[in-house]
């Protein structure tokens, strides 16, 4: 890989990581498909869960305080089951209709959000165990999981900080699940996954320091379309890496 499409994977991942850190989603979304135009989509997705963890955990641990560790509980159990059953079938993840399945939805999901639907909407007890297990499921199966963790989320009415709290220490346990079994079944590409996975965790942690001061600027009543239009934009980049990986 060139040293200069490394340079530009840092710059994206500083973007991610800033994007992120107000809307808890865009990190794999915005790198990976990066990475697809030099490499492979599935060792991309294998370089692309180290930035991810170290995202979640430095964010995490910055904001560890506004953690509502009720929904994390009902919400991050789910997850972790559906991390693992989805990292297993990770052989198919780039399989064409389940990544359009999934642009979908995100796409519908941003448009509920703009228009204010899902503020107005209550998932409810069983409903965050299905937006949770659906969000690890997707999570362990493609790299993608912020926009629909983001977007079940938004309908249990928290506060932002709250939010991006809870969403990002939900998102460190799918991380810890699926990463041991991407590593057991893609470990012969860990060469060629090191230094995409070096350069963009680096630009991941320039992106938080400089997000973390957008998110004290966005009022409490804009958050929540900030992060549909985030879903919007996750939705048409998952669309365009379809057309990339043909």
């Amino acid at each position: 890989m060139p040293s200069w499409f490394l340079g530009v994977i840092a710059a994206v991942a500083a973007v991610a990581g800033a994007i992120a850190s107000v809307a808890s989603a865009g990190v794999d979304s915005l790198i990976t498909p990066a990475l697809s135009l030099e490499t492979d989509m599935r060792t991309a997705v294998l370089a692309v869960s180290a930035p991810h963890l170290v995202f979640n955990a430095l964010r995490c641990w910055t904001i560890r305080d506004r953690i509502s560790w009720k929904v994390f509980r009902r919400f991050g159990l789910a997850s972790a089951i559906g991390s693992l059953g989805g990292a297993l079938l990770h052989q198919v993840a780039s399989s064409g209709w389940i990544t359009v399945v999934f642009a979908v939805l995100l796409i519908i999901a941003g448009l509920f959000g703009i228009t204010g639907f899902a503020e107005r909407a209550r998932l409810g007890r069983r409903g965050a165990y299905v937006g949770g297990a659906l969000s690890g499921f997707f999570g362990g199966l493609t790299g993608e999981q912020g926009g629909l963790r983001a977007a079940a989320m938004l309908g249990l009415g928290c506060e932002k900080e709250v939010f991006v709290a809870t969403a990002t220490a939900t998102a460190i346990v799918v991380d810890l699940v699926r990463l041991p079994v991407y590593v057991a079944t893609r470990w012969s590409d860990l060469p060629e996954a090191i230094a995409p996975a070096l350069v963009s965790s680096a630009g991941v942690v320039v992106g938080v320091l400089a997000g973390g001061r957008v998110l004290r600027k966005v009022p409490q009543h804009r958050f929540g379309q900030v992060v549909s239009a985030v879903l919007l934009l996750i939705g048409a980049l998952m669309i365009v890496r379809l057309f990339i990986g043909r």
